[in-house]
Order: C-alpha cells, then sequence, then structure tokens
C-alpha cells in the first residue's frame, strides 16, 4: 500500500512541475507586437515650386523623430517625373536625392526632426500629378505607412485632422466620439468663400486589404471641426483596424483623406457553471470555464489557476470555452481558494477581474469516489450559453459629449447671485480634455497694492473655485488663465456664477499670431497659400530686414521645436514682434 502511495505522490509531482513549466513557457514566450506610424502632410503648387510638410507620429500620436521618409512624384499617367535637387526647409534635418533607373523613379531620402516634422521645396512647376510619401523602419518595430497627395494648383487643398487621435477603442461602452479638424489651404488664384462639405468616416479590418464599412457621415463648412458619434456595435470584434476620415472633392477643393490604426479592446469575463455559489472538486478535476466578453465568445487565450501565487493548472481558451484540469494536492481534506487568470495573446484582449474559486481537496485514495464526467457533461450547454454577455448603456443614454471650440474662449455657463464666488473648468480648445494645473487669477487694484485679488490652480479634471469680490467691483477688474502648455487667456471678469475657459497651446498661439501678422503687413511677406514660419523669414532676408527674419525663425523654432515653449519663450517673441 505504501509504495502505490508513493507512486501516486511522484505523478502528482511530475504533474506539477509539468504545468508549471507550461505556465512559465506561455509567460515567457515572445509576443511581438509592432506599432503603427502615420504620415500627416499637404503638398502646396504654385508657379515656382512645389512644397510638401508634414509630420510622422506613431499610433499613439507620439512624434517619430529622426525618422527617414521617401517621397516621389508621379505624373498623372502614375509614371516617376526626373527630380532637381532639392531645398530642405526647416524642421526638416536632411535631404538626400536617389536618381532612379529603368522602372526605379527618381527618389527623396529625407529626414524629420526631433519632433518628427519634415518639409521640402521642389523647384519647378509641378502643378499636377501626385506625391507619394512612404516610411519603414529599419528595425521593424513599426509598420509601414505611405500616403499619396494629390497635386492641384487651381483647387484649395483641404488637410483633415482627427483631433486627438484616437489609439484604442473600448468595446465596452455604447459610443465612441470623434472629432475631425478640416483647414483649407489658398491655391494660387483669387480667394473664395468656403464651403460645406461631405465626410464620410470608414472602418477597414486590419490596416492593409481587409474589407471596408461606412461608419457615419456629417456635413460641416470647410476649414471647421466635424463630429462623428459611432456605436460599439459598429465597429466589429476586437482587433486592430483602420479609420479613415475622406472627403471626395469638389469643383473648387481637392480631394482629402487621412487614416490612423486603432485597436478595438475589450474586457475579458470568466465564469463557472454555478455563478455565485461555492464549489467543490478534487484535486485533478476539470474546471469547465466560458470565456467571453461584451460581444460574444473569446476565441483563443489561456486561462491560468493559480492557488497562494502557485500555478496549479493552465488550459487554452478555444471558442469560448476553457477547460482547466486543477490539481491541488493535499493529505487531508480541506478547502483552498483558487483564483483564475485570463492570459490574452493579443494585445486588444484586456482581462478582467480574476474568478474566485473555493475547491475541496481530498487524498489520493479517494479520487473514485467523485463522478466528474456526469458533471461536465450537465454544464457542456450553460458555457455555450454563457458566451454572450449583457452591452452597457444605450446610446441615448450615455450624455453627448460637447463640441470644443478650437479656440481660445471664456463662456458663462450658469449664472449665480451676488456674493457666491465663481467656480469652472478649465479645458483645450481643440480636444476638450481637462487642462491640471492652470492658474486661474483675478487681476485688479487691491487695498494691499496687489494687482492679483485672488488666484488659485486647477486640479486634475481641470475644476475650480474662486471666492467672491465685496461690490462694487473695482475698474477694469480681469480674469486671466494661464495653462502650463498653454497660452495666456485674460478677460473682463464675468459675473458670478459657472464658467467654462477654453485655451490654446503656444504652439499654436504663435502660428496663429504669425499669421495676423503676415495680414497686416502685406507684401511682400503674404502670398496666395498660408506662408510658413520659414518663408517669411526667408522673406525678411531678402529685404534685408534682420528683425522680422530672427522673430519669424524664433517662431519657427517654438512651434516646431521638440520641446513645447514655456510662458517666458512666448512673452520674449510676443515682445519681439515686429511693429509693436
Amino acid at each position: 500500500m505504501r509504495w502505490r502511495t508513493a507512486v501516486l505522490a511522484l505523478a502528482t509531482l511530475l504533474s506539477t512541475l509539468l504545468v508549471a513549466s507550461g505556465a512559465q513557457a506561455l509567460r515567457s514566450a515572445p509576443l511581438k507586437v509592432r506599432g503603427s506610424a502615420s504620415i500627416i502632410a499637404s503638398a502646396r503648387a504654385s508657379s515656382s515650386s512645389l512644397e510638401v510638410r508634414g509630420s510622422v507620429t506613431d499610433d499613439a500620436g507620439r512624434p517619430l523623430g529622426r525618422a527617414h521618409l521617401r517621397m516621389k512624384v508621379l505624373d498623372d499617367a502614375g509614371r516617376g517625373v526626373t527630380l532637381p535637387v532639392p531645398d530642405k526647409c526647416p524642421p526638416t534635418l536632411g535631404v538626400e536625392l536617389a536618381r532612379g533607373f529603368s522602372s526605379i523613379p527618381d527618389t527623396y531620402i529625407l529626414q524629420t526632426d526631433a519632433a518628427g516634422g519634415f518639409c521640402l521645396r521642389v523647384p519647378g512647376a509641378l502643378t499636377s500629378g501626385q506625391v507619394e510619401l512612404s516610411f519603414e523602419e529599419d528595425d521593424g518595430l513599426f509598420e509601414p505607412a505611405r500616403q499619396v497627395l494629390e497635386i492641384d494648383a487651381t483647387r484649395r487643398t483641404l488637410t483633415l485632422a482627427f483631433s486627438p487621435q484616437p489609439v484604442s477603442l473600448n468595446l465596452g461602452q455604447a459610443h465612441h466620439t470623434l472629432f475631425v479638424d478640416t483647414k483649407l489651404k489658398q491655391p494660387p488664384v483669387e480667394r473664395s468663400a468656403a464651403e460645406r462639405i461631405r465626410l464620410e468616416l470608414l472602418l477597414r479590418e486590419g490596416e492593409a486589404d481587409g474589407p471596408t464599412k461606412r461608419l457615419a457621415n456629417a456635413t460641416v463648412q470647410a476649414g471647421s471641426r466635424s463630429q462623428f458619434d459611432v456605436p460599439s456595435s459598429a465597429l466589429g470584434s476586437p482587433g486592430r483596424a483602420t479609420l479613415t476620415v475622406s472627403f471626395a472633392g469638389s469643383e473648387t477643393i481637392q480631394p482629402a483623406e487621412r487614416s490612423v490604426v486603432v485597436s478595438r479592446t475589450a474586457q475579458v469575463q470568466l465564469t463557472l457553471a454555478e455563478t455565485g455559489a461555492a464549489s467543490s472538486w478534487s484535486s485533478g478535476t476539470m474546471l469547465p470555464l466560458a470565456v467571453g466578453y461584451v460581444g460574444g465568445a473569446v476565441p483563443s487565450g489561456s486561462v491560468e489557476a493559480r492557488v497562494m501565487g502557485r500555478t496549479v493548472g493552465i488550459a487554452p481558451v478555444k471558442d469560448g470555452a476553457a477547460n482547466v484540469m486543477v490539481r491541488v494536492e493535499s493529505s487531508r481534506r480541506h478547502e483552498v481558494e483558487v483564483t483564475l487568470h485570463y492570459l490574452p495573446d493579443a494585445p486588444w484582449w484586456r482581462p478582467g477581474p480574476p474568478l474566485e474559486a473555493r475547491v475541496t481537496t481530498v487524498s489520493p485514495a479517494s479520487w473514485t469516489r467523485w463522478g466528474w464526467i456526469a458533471l461536465a457533461g450537465l454544464v457542456a450547454g450553460w458555457t455555450v450559453l454563457a458566451w454572450r454577455r449583457p452591452r452597457g448603456r444605450s446610446q441615448q443614454e450615455t450624455p453627448k459629449v460637447a463640441l470644443p471650440p478650437g479656440r481660445p474662449q471664456l463662456e458663462l455657463v450658469h449664472r449665480v447671485a451676488p456674493n457666491s464666488g465663481w467656480t469652472g473648468r478649465v479645458l483645450d480648445a481643440h480636444d476638450g480634455h481637462p487642462l491640471a494645473q492652470a492658474e486661474v487669477q483675478i487681476l485688479g487694484p487691491s487695498f494691499r497694492g496687489s494687482g492679483t485679488q485672488h488666484s488659485t490652480t486647477t486640479a486634475h479634471d481641470g475644476s475650480f473655485s474662486l471666492p467672491p469680490i465685496p461690490a462694487p467691483w473695482p475698474e477694469g477688474i480681469q480674469l486671466r488663465v494661464t495653462g502650463v502648455f498653454h497660452a495666456t487667456l485674460e478677460q473682463p471678469l464675468p459675473p458670478e456664477g459657472e464658467v467654462l475657459v477654453h485655451l490654446t497651446t503656444r504652439r499654436r498661439a504663435l502660428l496663429e499670431r504669425l499669421g495676423k501678422w503676415v495680414e497686416r503687413r502685406g507684401a511682400p511677406y503674404s502670398q496666395p497659400v498660408d506662408p510658413t514660419p520659414g518663408e517669411v523669414a526667408d522673406a525678411g532676408d531678402r529685404q534685408g530686414d534682420r528683425a522680422v527674419a530672427e522673430w519669424a525663425r524664433g517662431i519657427e523654432g517654438a512651434a516646431y521645436g521638440p520641446a513645447p515653449p514655456s510662458a517666458t519663450e512666448e512673452q520674449s517673441l510676443i515682445k519681439r514682434e515686429p511693429g509693436t
């Protein structure tokens, strides 16, 4: 009898070691996930040159600095054009011309700066055809990216950009709100009024040649912001997909398109046959599980069983079900807590909370007392029914997201009784995200001689509160709001109540300041196409106006540099503005 007990103990030890090694192998198996890259660019044609400017970002919207791009120019028939020696413009670090031969066209090879930006000017009158930009990372960390731009000198250029750029879409929530900014570039013809355009939002499975379906459409005025409300039920199953917003073109505006790769994610739930009740199993017993998410059954992955952090069983998931063999040995009968964990094999599957199960152990001699085959048969049908889980709140129950204005703005949302003070939030004017640590001040004369009556900083959700000021208010009293990376907004103090403050980044504010300066100054700085800071600086050099050239290059460095400008740098550039 002793030798039989010893043999059984040895067999149990070996099986436990095999299970543990299998779990370790699954944990340490290399999972290579390649990121995606996006090219955002525009091509501006004039009678003397073609300028291509843009940036390269990853799937989280972060810039890809020191990246190498290839650029080809194709004629109307799709053949490569013989290219001249290019002129690089900031922020491009370097550019080379690779001469083609036979069926290989000439190619420009250029390098982005630390912020992922690039600019290239091709001399000559290139007024039709296409510009093809491609990115392929040598280390294999990112999927290749490609962007094709139409060259059209007779119609206005439209650029589209998701703001903010979506990275992942959680299928567990009822719907998603996506914003798209549209911006018009002027061609070298007389300025025409903006027209209403129709945008389409498309979803393509995967990242290349998967099936495509239309999610939504919107009609907006060209140059404004568009909003799309997409139910999660229209997004399909978890996995990678490509979101594309497109404009088909019109008689006055060129076609435009913008694509981003997103990951549709879902939380995985594990369920036992008898939910909410303690279940007893002996050692070496199969635990039948349903593995599902809000949209149905989970097709892959693994489920691991642990006791006090030690792996006691592991099984693959197939078609929404897993049968985990739990091996818990004991010399006497007692209960132990087993936690069941889902182990994903793809980044879009998000493990839910571990599932707890109470397992009753028995000695090896009592294994034959349990009829587990009958139990497995009883729960087999239930496993299939447990796949589908209820979806979250319907779209009608979800509050609609307010559309950010896209410009600095102070808004009185709700007025309250006098001597109640002010409450409110500070948000980004373009993506609507709350701004933490923004400084909110009430400025005006005070009895102590200080210009600050009250001051506070915003919380993590952008909220703030200011106490009331006794009436009558001093003449010229102001409300000033400054963000960590956002330009200062200063306006007359509104009536007491709830206010909403929208701020723009200092980069955007400085570029808009340059544009307004060019409009006031006119020739030779103004152009049919909106000039870049580099073009304004070049014009200043040609005019011998050193102050303009240095100021414009300062704007260029602040707007396109690797680090956002500080408040001190912003104020320095404002003071250096020529003519002020």
